[in-house]
C-alpha cells in the first residue's frame, strides 16, 4: 500500500517488452500531477494502480464495499503512463527505500527522456 506500483495486462507488456520491475511515469491529465512507480503486478485491464500512486496523482481511491475500506479498481481520469524499459527498481523489504529507489531511477530516466516537456507534447 505505500510502495508506487501500476498493473499492465499481461499481453500489453509482453508486447511493449515491458519487464516486471521497470520504472514508469504516470501523469494525471485532470490534476496535472505526477508520480513516479514501478510496474509491479499483472491485472486483466489498464488503469490499476496503487494506494500510493493514486495518492501522488491527487486521486482518492479508497472506498468501502460492505463495510470494508479498499482502493478502487482503476484510477480516475485520463492517465498517461511513459514506461522506461530497462531501467529497474529492484523490490526491497522497507517500502521507503524502495520507494526512494524507485524515484531515483524513474526521474533520472524521465529528465534524460525529456522530461514534462516532452510528455506534454505527446498528449492529444
Amino acid at each position: 500500500m505505500k510502495v508506487p506500483y501500476f498493473v499492465l495486462p499481461a499481453k500489453f507488456s509482453t508486447h511493449y517488452g515491458i519487464k516486471l520491475g521497470d520504472v514508469a511515469v504516470l501523469y494525471s491529465k485532470s490534476t496535472g500531477k505526477t508520480a513516479f512507480a514501478v510496474f509491479a503486478d499483472m491485472g486483466p485491464a489498464l488503469g490499476e494502480a496503487s494506494v500510493a500512486t493514486h495518492v501522488a496523482l491527487g486521486g482518492d481511491p479508497i472506498t468501502k464495499i460492505k463495510g470494508v475500506e479498499r482502493a478502487e479498481a482503476g484510477m480516475e481520469g485520463k492517465i498517461v503512463t511513459a514506461v522506461f524499459r530497462g531501467q529497474h527498481a529492484t523490490p526491497n523489504a522497507d517500502p521507503a527505500e524502495w520507494t526512494q529507489q524507485i524515484n531515483t531511477t524513474a526521474a533520472a530516466a524521465f529528465n534524460q527522456w525529456g522530461g514534462i516537456e516532452r510528455l506534454k507534447s505527446c498528449l492529444p
